[in-house]
């Protein structure tokens, strides 16, 4: 998806989970008055403020018996105190495309159908 949107001029930029430092929300709901996580600044706080910007947000990840990576689960419960203003006030927010593709160490790559589908997704974007 980088390259398509790359190829239309589109400024890309990547966030890679595993090498974010981040401390798992502990559940104190503090930050749902304070509008700000309690725990000492990690790299969430700099991902939530490229999200804030962001006009188009793509994430992809391995599905774990059935479910998203925990570095992923970790980094969304942490961003819910610094999106739940913005999902609340504007709840407009729109699902472009949604791309599932099973796969295994065997046959990581995506298909020429995968990449069809991942070109119609960016062209939407436009």
């Amino acid at each position: 998806m980088r390259n398509e949107a790359e190829s239309k001029n589109m400024m890309v930029e990547s966030v890679n989970i595993m090498d974010l430092e981040m401390k798992p929300c502990i559940g104190c709901m503090a930050c749902r008055t304070k509008e700000k996580c309690v725990l000492p600044e990690d790299d969430t706080v700099r991902v939530l403020e490229k999200l804030r910007w962001a006009d188009a947000i793509i994430l992809g990840a391995p599905c774990y018996w059935g479910n998203i990576p925990g570095q992923m689960k970790v980094l969304f419960d942490r961003l819910g105190y610094g999106m739940m203003r913005e999902i609340c006030h504007y709840a407009g927010f729109k699902i472009v495309k949604e791309i599932e593709r099973g796969g295994t160490m065997i046959k990581p790559q995506l298909t020429e159908k995968d990449k069809q589908k991942c070109r119609k997704a960016i062209a939407k974007l436009k």
